[in-house]
């Protein structure tokens, strides 16, 4: 089968606001004019509302989606996010169905770089992690598929982060040697922290000032290359 010769990027993730771990990328890839379709599993329908607006259930997913499409529109994505809708945190029961739309999605987007979550779900959020597998599983049936990225926090900026805010220990990195992929994404940094504002539910004053802190100290964004097929040079350079 013959592989893309156009770039075209598929982010697979768990929940609006799991975008704001890669912003950066996100506005360099629109950058470069770069087609990239940011998929979310669920539409946080599960989580807790910060904003004093008491939502929860339907209602909290929605508005958290209008919060991603906002945030994303502020990183100058070009297409519409999707959401699958399925539950939040229930992703570990429906891994079958999770893996057929998976396969649509890469069937009819025909990626040649796909970002997801690696085996830890990066903080051990079990949908972070479901999704991370099903769409390993799914990229290794795939070989039009160029590479396969997971969203990853060395040693080295985990220790920024600690040093910012102490509340955001992280508890899952890796050794800084598995880190394949570092995107300086230094040019992004107003953009990245508006991208976060955006999601009001989910972030308050005291956390945009922590990450806001982080984005200055580490200007950067960590992946591991976790297949790879041919990356192409240049993709990820500013």
């Amino acid at each position: 089968m013959s592989k893309n010769t156009t770039n075209i990027i598929l982010a697979v993730i768990a929940h609006p606001d799991d975008d704001t771990l890669f912003s950066g990328t996100i506005a360099l890839l629109a950058d470069k004019n770069i087609p990239t379709h940011i998929v979310y599993a669920t539409s946080g329908n599960g989580g807790r509302d910060i904003s004093g607006q008491n939502l929860s259930g339907n209602s909290l997913a929605a508005v958290r989606e209008i919060e991603a499409q906002d945030s994303l529109k502020i990183l100058d994505t070009k297409i519409p996010p999707l959401f699958l809708k399925y539950n939040d945190g229930e992703l570990k029961n429906k891994i079958e169905s999770l893996r057929n739309k998976i396969s649509e999605l890469l069937d009819e987007i025909k990626p040649t770089i796909v970002i997801t979550f690696g085996p830890d779900g990066m903080s051990g959020h079990p949908d972070h992690i479901t999704i991370g597998a099903v769409t390993d599983y799914i990229f290794d049936r795939k070989d039009f598929v160029e590479n396969l990225l997971h969203i990853a926090v060395s040693e080295t900026r985990a220790q920024v982060y600690n040093s910012v805010a102490e509340n955001y220990i992280v508890e899952h990195t890796v050794n800084d040697s598995a880190v394949n992929l570092k995107v300086d994404v230094t040019e992004y940094e107003k953009k990245r922290l508006q991208a976060m504002t955006a999601y009001k539910t989910q972030f308050d004053k005291n956390d945009c000032n922590a990450i806001g802190a982080l984005i200055t100290k580490a200007p950067y964004e960590e992946f591991i290359i976790a297949r790879s097929r041919g990356m192409k040079d240049g993709i990820f350079d500013d």
